[in-house]
C-alpha cells in the first residue's frame, strides 16, 4: 500500500478484485471489507464512543493476547502495566482529525463485514484505517528507534509461482498469517498471478503519504502487490475519488 493508497472500499472509493479470491485476514492489510458506519459516528462529527464499546474492547484483548491484559471503563491495560486511555472525550472530530489524532474507541468507528457481496461503501467507511499509534508502537516497536527490524522474518511469497521473498514482522503471528495467505493465493490460476506478484514491498519505516499517521508498513505488518495493475490517486494526478464499477463475477 504505497502511501497507504486508498482503493475501494478504502477512501477514496475505487474497486477491488473479488473473483475466486480468498478472504484475507489476521491483520495483513491487503484489502478492506466494507460495511455501514458504526454507531460511533455522530451526526456532526466523529469520535463518540460506540454504544457497544465494552464488546469492542473485549475483542481487542482477545486479538492481542500477548500484549493486552484487560480493560476497564477508562483504560486499556497492557501486560507490562502500561495503561492507554480509551477516550479523549472528543466527539465532534472531522474525519481527517480522527485519522490524524484518534483515541482507542475511534478505531471501532466502522466494522468489518467479511464475506459479503461487494457493494459501494458508505462515505468514509474504511475499517482498520484508524489506528491508535501508541498501542501499535507498544506491540510492534518503533521503527525510528530500530525496534522493528529485529522482529522481521523473511517468508516465501507465492513459491509455486516464483514470487520471491518478503520480510514481515513476527509480532502477533503476522508472518505465519501471511504464509497461510500466500499458500491459499498460490493455488489460484496462473492468470491471477499478475495481480499478486511481484510484491511491491512490506516493511518501510514511514508515515502514510500526506499524513502524520504511521503506516502499517512501519510495523512490518502490511504488503503491497503489483503496482502495474494498481491505481493510486496520488500518482495518477486525478481527483481523490475514482468511481469504478464493482463486480463479483470473474474479472
Amino acid at each position: 500500500m504505497p502511501g497507504d493508497r486508498r482503493h475501494l472500499p478504502s477512501t477514496p472509493q475505487t474497486t477491488r478484485r473479488t473473483a475466486r479470491w480468498p478472504a484475507l485476514a489476521a491483520g495483513i492489510l491487503i484489502a478492506w471489507a466494507t460495511g455501514p458506519l458504526a454507531t460511533s459516528v455522530a451526526a456532526d462529527g466523529y469520535g463518540a464512543k460506540p454504544a457497544d464499546l465494552s464488546h469492542h474492547l473485549a475483542k481487542l484483548v482477545r486479538a492481542y493476547p500477548d500484549f493486552i491484559s484487560s480493560y476497564d471503563a477508562d483504560f486499556v491495560i497492557m501486560k507490562n502495566g502500561q495503561k492507554y486511555k480509551v477516550s479523549d472525550g472528543r466527539s465532534t472530530k472531522s474525519f481527517d482529525q480522527m485519522l490524524e489524532d484518534p483515541d482507542i474507541d475511534d478505531m471501532f468507528y466502522a466494522p468489518y463485514f467479511a464475506g459479503q457481496e461487494p457493494k459501494p461503501p458508505p462515505k468514509n467507511s474504511d475499517p482498520g484505517r484508524v489506528r491508535y499509534e501508541p498501542l501499535f508502537v507498544a506491540m510492534y516497536g518503533d521503527c525510528y528507534k530500530g525496534e522493528v527490524t529485529t522482529r522481521l522474518r523473511n517468508i516465501n511469497w507465492l513459491p509455486r509461482h516464483g514470487g520471491g521473498t518478503v520480510s514481515v514482522t513476527t509480532v502477533n503471528g503476522v508472518d505465519k498469517a501471511l504464509e497461510r495467505v500466500s499458500a491459499e493465493l498460490d493455488r489460484l490460476p496462473k492468470e491471477d498471478m499478475k495481480y499478486l506478484k511481484p510484491s511491491a514491498g512490506t516493511y518501510a519505516c514511514r508515515s502514510i503519504a500526506g499524513s502524520r499517521a504511521r503506516s502499517m508498513h512501519a510495523y512490518g505488518a502490511a504488503i503491497d502487490l503489483n503496482l502495474a495493475v494498481s491505481h493510486y490517486w496520488r500518482w495518477s494526478g486525478g481527483p481523490r475519488v475514482l468511481i469504478l464499477p464493482l463486480r463479483s463475477g470473474p474479472a
